[in-house]
């Protein structure tokens, strides 16, 4: 089946029509319209309410009614050096005033916000390397987690007010970093790095991924899922389209076979619903979204866009993509009641 979604210019200057194969047919709601609207060219990532700019910049995130569903609007506070990834709590620190939203970037640079992600802090790192991810803890907003270059790792029992490196066992750059229930947490990096922790980043083992590619990024789902769907399933994505699964939180590591060859860039682990937890991965690369579900030889969704696509939010709504000095939105509540059955 396929189904012809729309993105269409809201000033009218152009329209632009791409095509998503949509092999799931029994389960996907053919009733994706996006829409295309301007944003500022210095952000290249995004998640939940809060985007970073390639100059330092942080931007917050504003609803509005109608088109465009999504804006950013660049905060007071600026970093003194690049920004290269952000952390955002679930249900956007709304039901928790004591949540972390952390940005890093270059030269070693942290800055945390506390509750509510307009209020930033720069806080000190015993580091200068450049730093490619962050994640706090489910529900323990004082424990969080940074990996960089060199094999850099950061933990915090403090809130993100004061870190301290931790021994990762590499000097491959980490390029991510995600973390479990009972303090696992696991990082990818260069040349198929992978290690794992079982005490909240205090120490780390290598664990084999059966390739040398780069890999870019690595996720076990929103950790509000795991009360209900546990959060053994994980998977890791990276250079030349490698797709790594693990199904035991990340002990062990298994290669998927998938029609691509271009870099993956990010991944986002989904399910359908908690009452029927059906898994499927959001891979992000090129200028396409490719939707995968587990244990399948091929995508059910490939979306192309018209600019390079950066980052995606799949579990907030609306649902939107980062591109070049573009932002595109699905406002699944309104356009779809959801994208599965």
């Amino acid at each position: 089946m396929k189904d012809a979604l729309r993105l269409l210019d809201i000033h009218g200057v152009a329209a632009v029509l791409f095509v998503a194969n949509v092999l799931l047919a029994a389960c996907y709601r053919p009733c994706d319209e996006w829409v295309s609207t301007p944003l500022d060219g210095r952000i290249r990532k995004a998640e939940g309410i809060v985007a970073i700019g390639a100059d330092g910049s942080v931007f917050g995130r504003r609803r509005v009614q109608g088109f465009p569903p999504t804006e950013f609007t660049e905060l007071l506070f600026s970093a003194p050096e690049p920004l290269l990834a952000l952390h955002t709590p679930a249900f956007e620190g709304l039901y928790d005033l004591e949540a972390r939203y952390a940005v890093v970037g270059e030269r070693g640079t942290i800055a945390i916000s506390k509750g509510n992600g307009v209020e930033w802090d720069l806080v000190p790192a015993p580091t200068t390397e450049d730093l490619y991810g962050v994640r706090f803890f489910c529900g323990q907003p004082d424990r969080g987690l940074v990996s960089g270059a060199a094999g850099v790792i950061l933990s915090t029992e403090a809130g993100g007010a004061a870190w301290e490196l931790r021994p990762s066992g590499t000097s491959q750059a980490l390029r991510a970093v995600t973390v479990l229930r009972d303090g696992v947490a696991v990082a990818v990096g260069d040349a198929g790095t992978i290690i794992r922790s079982e005490d909240y980043g205090a120490t780390w083992s290598p664990v084999a991924s059966g390739t040398a590619k780069d890999l870019a990024s690595v996720d076990f789902g929103d950790c509000w899922d795991h009360s209900t769907v546990g959060d053994e399933l994980g998977i890791a994505v990276g250079a030349d389209g490698v797709v790594l699964v693990s199904e035991n939180r990340g002990e062990t590591w298994k290669q998927a076979s998938l029609p691509i060859q271009h870099d993956l860039r990010q991944a986002q682990l989904n399910y359908r619903s908690p009452s029927a937890p059906e898994p499927y991965a959001a891979l992000v690369g090129d200028d396409e979204i490719v939707f995968w579900e587990f244990g399948t030889d091929a995508p059910f969704d490939r979306l192309t866009f018209p600019t390079q696509v950066y980052a995606l939010e799949d579990r907030d709504s609306p649902q939107y993509a980062i591109g070049d000095a573009q932002i595109f939105s699905r406002k699944r509540d309104e356009w779809c009641p959801g994208r599965f059955d």
